[in-house]
C-alpha cells in the first residue's frame, strides 16, 4: 500500500512471465517502466491501483502475449502510453470510473483469443482509433459504457472470430461483475457492476464487418437499427438478438448465409418481423 513509485525498473525491457501492478494505494504512474517492450504468456495486469492518473510509462511497450488488464483504477482518464503497443492476448478494460479515452492504438494489428473487453467505463467518451486493426481472434464485449455512443474505432474490422457482444456482458461476467471467471486472477471484486446496456442508437460504424464467431444483442434501450451489419456474410455458433426496446427491423441481417447453432429473438417490444431471417 505505501508503495508510489515503480523507480529502480527502468532497465527492465522483458518480462517473460507475468506482470501484475495492483493494489497500490498512493502509486499516481508507472514511471520506472519507459524500457519495458513485452510480456509474455501471463500477460500486463495495472488493477485496483486508487490513483493513477497515467500509464504514459508503457509508450515503448510492443507486444503482450496474453492480455492487458486494466480496471478498477478510479482516477485513470487516458490510456495513453499504449500507442505503439502492436501485438495483444486481449484488451480488458473495465470499471475505470474516470477513464474518457482510450487513446489512439494505431500501431494495433492482432488481437488474440482473450478478445476485446470493454465494460463498464461510465465516463468513457471515445475508443479512439485502431487504424490497423481488422480482425480479432476472440471476443468483442462492450458494455456499459454509459458515454459512449459511438463505434467508429472499429469500422476497419472485417472479422470477430469470437462473438460480437453489444449490450449485455453478464453471461461472461456473471453475478462477479468485472471479477468474473476469465478475470479472477486480477484481485478486484466489483460486484456491484451492471454489465448490461449501451447508449448505441445504431451499428452504422461496422460496415467493414463480415464474418462473426456469434453476434449477441442485448438490453441496447437506444437501439433502433441494426443498419452497419448488411455486409455480414458468416456467422458461425449463436444469434442472440434480445431486450431490444426500439429495435424494429432484422433486415440488415439478411445476407447471413451460414447456418447458426442456436437462435435467440425475444423481448424486443418494437419487432413485429422476422424479415432479415429467412
Amino acid at each position: 500500500d505505501t508503495l508510489t513509485s515503480l523507480d529502480g525498473l527502468q532497465s527492465l525491457e522483458t518480462v517473460d512471465g507475468s506482470l501484475n501492478i495492483r493494489m497500490n494505494a498512493s502509486l499516481t504512474t508507472l514511471a520506472g517502466l519507459e524500457s519495458l517492450r513485452s510480456v509474455g504468456s501471463f500477460g500486463l495486469s495495472i488493477t485496483d491501483n486508487p490513483q493513477l492518473t497515467s500509464i504514459r510509462a508503457l509508450a515503448s511497450l510492443e507486444s503482450v502475449n496474453s492480455r492487458i488488464t486494466i480496471w478498477g483504477n478510479d482516477r485513470l482518464e487516458s490510456l495513453a502510453g499504449l500507442e505503439n503497443l502492436s501485438s495483444v492476448g486481449g484488451l480488458h478494460i473495465v470499471s475505470n470510473e474516470q477513464l474518457s479515452s482510450l487513446t489512439n492504438i494505431n500501431k494495433l494489428e492482432f488481437v488474440g483469443l482473450s478478445g476485446i473487453h470493454i465494460l463498464d467505463n461510465p465516463r468513457l467518451s471515445s475508443l479512439g482509433t485502431f487504424a490497423q486493426l481488422t480482425s480479432v481472434e476472440g471476443d468483442v464485449l462492450l458494455a456499459a459504457n454509459n458515454s459512449l455512443s459511438s463505434l467508429k474505432s472499429f469500422e476497419n474490422i472485417t472479422r470477430i472470430a469470437g462473438v460480437l457482444g453489444i449490450g449485455d456482458a453478464s453471461s461472461y461476467y456473471g453475478d462477479f461483475g468485472a471479477g468474473g471467471s476469465d478475470d479472477s486472477d486480477n484481485g478486484s471484486g466489483n460486484s456491484d457492476a451492471d454489465m448490461r446496456g449501451t447508449e448505441f442508437s445504431s451499428l452504422t460504424e461496422l460496415t467493414s464487418l463480415t464474418s462473426v464467431g456469434g453476434l449477441h444483442i442485448s438490453d441496447n434501450l437506444q437501439l433502433s437499427s441494426l443498419a452497419g451489419l448488411e455486409k455480414l456474410t458468416a456467422l458461425s455458433t449463436s444469434l442472440r438478438i434480445s431486450n431490444n426496446e426500439v429495435l424494429g427491423s432484422l433486415a440488415p441481417l439478411a445476407n447471413i448465409n451460414s447456418p447458426v447453432q442456436s437462435l435467440v429473438i425475444d423481448n424486443n417490444d418494437a419487432l413485429t418481423t422476422l424479415t432479415g431471417l429467412e
